[in-house]
């Protein structure tokens, strides 16, 4: 069957997106994983903690790798097989011609407000991540290594493509063998980085009230893209090309970092606050309906299925990396026995307040 296919000069053609998508998928996380398990091994008798922590972060990446990829394979075979029993006679390549993978994933996952409710969650944590590999890719280290490190746009575009809790646990892998913790010492923050940050936030907001599978909603997913990669980009070409931005001396540096953080925890707070609030309302405050609601919604289709166990094993990451940064990481130093109690409440809180909120929220203050 599959040599008939490969002889029909159409299937072929219509081949190429999806090849082109794995041909970069592929490689990408062949390429993140070589090189965090190359620091990890490298550094591996440089401290149990950090040992430990980048053993539980390998083994997360693996299975969200696993568990996100099966339900997006589930869902595509699901949506192709349907399309041909509602098409009867109907060659593969009618699907093929007429699917758009990408924007009926979206919209699986925001057509209903408990969808919504669990899929924001992950969208809202993205622009904090991407603030702290920014901040990152310029701050110093003590690796044992002179191992050559993957830059932060490289881990992202893994995430975009593959799954943002494979990129996340993958790179903080190789950020944390290198001896970085969670100093905020990547300069001060650009003019590129706040407003794509601030605009991926309203991208955010608006994509619920967009039409499914109109040009605004296609266009302001793509654009979610764009505006949480561009700074990454900027910011590599910028270190490749040795124009880091100088430090002025002081907390200076890492202060307009600090408030753009807490800029992304207050928005993901009300985001929360207001949507949770929506839940509760539809169904007359009662909690025990509530949450009977969101737990169904979580196996509504595989789409929402697979991105809501990326929000799960992204929190799971943040968490532990968190926890780590206050018993054992730089973060934990400066810290006494009640600050350390403190923080390490606050890390515990993300399940509870969501990851968008906890984490920013963490760096600010430990960073």
């Amino acid at each position: 069957m599959l040599l008939q296919h490969l002889q029909d000069p159409e299937f072929v053609r219509l081949s190429l997106p999806f090849l082109g998508y794995f041909g970069v998928l592929v490689p990408a996380l062949v390429v993140c994983m070589r090189s965090s398990v190359g620091h990890l091994i490298a550094n591996r008798s440089k401290s149990l903690p950090t040992l430990l922590l980048g053993i539980l972060l390998l083994t997360i990446a693996t299975l969200s790798l696993t568990g996100t990829w099966f339900y997006i394979i589930t869902w595509i075979v699901g949506d192709a097989q349907m399309y041909l029993e509602s098409h009867p006679g109907t060659a593969i390549t009618a699907w093929m011609k007429d699917c758009d993978l990408f924007t009926g994933a979206y919209v699986l996952v925001t057509e209903m407000s408990e969808n919504w409710w669990w899929s924001v969650k992950l969208l809202n944590f993205v622009p904090s991540m991407v603030v702290f590999m920014w901040a990152s890719a310029a701050s110093s280290g003590s690796s044992t290594t002179n191992r050559v490190s993957i830059p932060a746009a490289g881990f992202l575009i893994l995430g975009m493509l593959g799954a943002i809790s494979v990129c996340w646990p993958l790179f903080l892998i190789q950020h944390v063998s290198q001896g970085k913790g969670c100093r905020l010492e990547g300069g001060q923050a650009s003019f590129l980085l706040s407003i794509c940050m601030a605009l991926s936030v309203l991208s955010n907001v608006v994509q619920p009230y967009l039409a499914p599978g109109s040009v605004g909603f296609d266009f302001n997913l793509k654009a979610i893209h764009v505006l949480l990669l561009a700074p990454l980009l900027f910011k590599g070409a910028n270190n490749k090309s040795g124009k880091t931005s100088k430090k002025t001396g002081g907390s200076s540096t890492s202060d307009s970092v600090r408030l753009l953080l807490i800029f992304l925890a207050g928005c993901s707070f009300v985001s929360f606050s207001t949507l949770t609030l929506d839940q509760l309302h539809a169904h007359a405050f009662d909690l025990a309906r509530t949450l009977s609601n969101l737990q169904s919604a979580f196996f509504s289709n595989a789409c929402q299925s697979s991105i809501t166990l990326d929000y799960f094993s992204a929190t799971t990451t943040s968490v532990l990396f968190m926890l780590y940064e206050v018993m054992a990481g730089e973060g934990g130093k400066k810290l006494g026995v009640w600050g350390k109690l403190c923080m390490s409440g606050v890390a515990l809180l993300a399940p509870v307040l969501s990851t968008g909120v906890v984490f920013p929220l963490f760096l600010a203050l430990i960073g």
